[in-house]
């Protein structure tokens, strides 16, 4: 493996390390905060939403949704109920509960990044922002390619 090569890996790897889950308030996992807070911005609107819809606003498979949700369901976060118009469609609604730590957890998670910004500085906040949409959109073109 190319030197650059390793690097990049070695140092993308090292946010695997960061333990999110330590610092919040709820303990829910990044993945689990991810996807209440999708489903809060999605449910403004509406009172619930259809999982095959969340799973693909959250870029998450069906099964990694499903997981993540029934966590979250587990405490007491969301809720789920099928379809009056198909049965074959389940629905997602947040709970008051869910959308109180929805709320807190938001704001921390801003405030945390907000304290980030003001260490890197935004000039080089602002780089790191183009360079990690840009090595996201090489990354899906490769995976494309191998499809």
């Amino acid at each position: 493996m190319e030197p650059i090569a390793k690097n990049l890996l070695t140092s993308l790897m090292k946010f695997r390390r960061i333990n999110y889950q330590e610092n919040a308030i709820n303990k829910l996992n990044l993945s689990q905060m991810a996807v209440l807070v999708k489903l809060v911005e999605s449910l403004k609107y509406e009172k619930h939403i259809i999982m095959s819809k969340l799973s693909t606003m959250c870029g998450l498979t069906r099964p990694a949704l499903t997981q993540i949700i029934n966590r979250l369901e587990e405490k007491g976060y969301v809720k789920r109920e099928v379809s009056n118009d198909s049965r074959r469609e389940v629905l997602v609604s947040i709970t008051p509960e869910g959308m109180v730590v929805a709320e807190k957890e938001r704001e921390k998670m801003i405030h945390f990044f907000e304290r980030v910004v003001e260490r890197l500085g935004v000039e080089d906040t602002q780089t790191f922002i183009y360079l990690l949409d840009k090595l996201y959109d090489v990354i899906r073109n490769l995976e494309k390619e191998n499809v």
